[in-house]
């Protein structure tokens, strides 16, 4: 009566553990890559929903502010540390309007308009890296037309104005 596996049967298993591994963990890596690009544009849409909102109260879009601070009198809308927090992808939120707050027109904006932008000054290679990706999976991959732009450190989600 034989009791136990040889030496040869344990070896064969591992093999196979370790080729279903070689398989799934680079599948993995991409599912939690995905996820990130996913929830950056989520957050795009979150952050447009709620400066929306603003517009339809107001009747025109908040101030531009420094990158990284809330667009100001919206705490109703979206909450500060949202908008603080750093995107899944890396960054900082930046609000882009055409005028900034003390009311002076932007000439950067002036011709794109309101905008939300992620940024980081200065630009690392691997968050434009990112950014391209992203624009590749919810615009048409182009960085000059489309919603989601990059104007020189910034990459920007336009709101398409009527």
């Amino acid at each position: 009566m034989r009791r136990g596996f040889t030496m040869l049967e344990l070896l064969l298993v591992l093999v196979i553990i370790g080729v279903i591994a070689a398989l799934a963990v680079p599948r993995f890596s991409n599912i939690q890559d995905r996820t990130r690009y996913t929830a950056t544009w989520s957050q795009y849409g979150r952050f447009e929903a709620a400066l929306n909102l603003y517009r339809s109260i107001w009747h025109d879009y908040p101030t531009d502010v420094f990158h990284g601070s809330p667009p100001g009198g919206m705490s109703t809308f979206i909450r500060a540390r949202s908008w603080r927090a750093e995107p899944p992808i890396g960054g900082v939120w930046d609000w882009n309007n055409r005028r900034n707050g003390a009311g002076v027109l932007n000439p950067d904006w002036s011709v794109l308009g309101p905008n939300i932008a992620i940024t980081q000054l200065p630009l690392p290679v691997a968050l434009a890296a990112r950014m391209n990706i992203l624009d590749a999976m919810v615009d048409d991959g182009i960085q000059t037309t489309g919603k989601l732009r990059r104007a020189n450190s910034r990459f920007l989600c336009l709101f398409m104005e009527e």
